[in-house]
Protein backbone atom coordinates (compact mmCIF):
# COMPACT_ATOMS: atom_id res chain seq x y z
CA UNK A 1 0.00 0.00 0.00
CA UNK A 2 2.64 2.44 0.56
CA UNK A 3 4.34 2.17 -2.46
CA UNK A 4 0.90 2.47 -4.46
CA UNK A 5 0.78 6.09 -1.99
CA UNK A 6 3.65 7.16 -3.37
CA UNK A 7 3.37 5.79 -7.07
CA UNK A 8 0.24 8.10 -6.92
CA UNK A 9 1.57 11.22 -5.34
CA UNK A 10 4.17 11.02 -7.57
CA UNK A 11 1.84 10.97 -10.81
CA UNK A 12 0.16 13.66 -9.09
CA UNK A 13 3.44 15.81 -8.55
CA UNK A 14 3.94 15.39 -12.85
CA UNK A 15 0.37 16.14 -13.53
CA UNK A 16 -2.01 18.07 -10.99
CA UNK A 17 -5.20 16.79 -13.03
CA UNK A 18 -4.43 13.58 -13.39
CA UNK A 19 -7.92 12.25 -12.44
CA UNK A 20 -6.21 8.87 -12.29
CA UNK A 21 -3.79 9.15 -10.25
CA UNK A 22 -6.39 11.11 -7.70
CA UNK A 23 -8.92 8.10 -8.21
CA UNK A 24 -5.85 5.63 -7.15
CA UNK A 25 -4.77 7.25 -4.37
CA UNK A 26 -8.29 7.87 -2.78
CA UNK A 27 -8.95 4.55 -2.64
CA UNK A 28 -5.41 3.44 -1.50
CA UNK A 29 -6.48 5.93 1.24
CA UNK A 30 -10.07 4.76 1.84
CA UNK A 31 -8.67 0.89 2.15
CA UNK A 32 -5.50 2.41 5.03
CA UNK A 33 -8.42 3.30 6.47
CA UNK A 34 -8.22 7.14 6.05
CA UNK A 35 -11.62 8.26 4.37
CA UNK A 36 -10.85 11.48 5.69
CA UNK A 37 -7.85 12.14 3.53
CA UNK A 38 -9.16 10.71 0.89
CA UNK A 39 -12.28 12.70 0.40
CA UNK A 40 -10.17 15.65 -1.71
CA UNK A 41 -8.78 13.62 -4.05
CA UNK A 42 -12.40 12.27 -4.72
CA UNK A 43 -13.29 15.65 -4.73
CA UNK A 44 -10.13 16.39 -7.54
CA UNK A 45 -11.28 13.76 -9.52
CA UNK A 46 -14.68 15.31 -10.29
CA UNK A 47 -12.98 18.91 -10.99
CA UNK A 48 -10.79 18.20 -13.15
CA UNK A 49 -12.98 15.31 -15.04
CA UNK A 50 -16.75 16.35 -14.82
CA UNK A 51 -18.22 14.70 -17.65
CA UNK A 52 -16.00 11.46 -17.42
CA UNK A 53 -17.28 8.43 -15.87
CA UNK A 54 -15.08 8.29 -13.17
CA UNK A 55 -16.40 11.33 -11.72
CA UNK A 56 -19.52 9.68 -11.54
CA UNK A 57 -18.39 6.66 -9.44
CA UNK A 58 -16.19 9.42 -7.24
CA UNK A 59 -19.05 10.95 -6.47
CA UNK A 60 -20.59 7.42 -6.17
CA UNK A 61 -17.94 7.01 -3.52
CA UNK A 62 -18.34 10.44 -1.30
CA UNK A 63 -21.61 9.74 -1.07
CA UNK A 64 -20.61 6.11 -0.05
CA UNK A 65 -18.27 7.69 2.38
CA UNK A 66 -20.89 10.25 3.29
CA UNK A 67 -23.19 7.25 4.56
CA UNK A 68 -20.54 5.19 6.82
CA UNK A 69 -19.56 8.70 8.34
CA UNK A 70 -23.60 9.02 9.31
CA UNK A 71 -25.46 6.23 10.22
Amino acid sequence: MDGAMNDYSKAIDLDERSADAHWGLALTLVAQGHPGGAIAHLKRVIEVAPDATLADIAQAKLDDLAADSNP
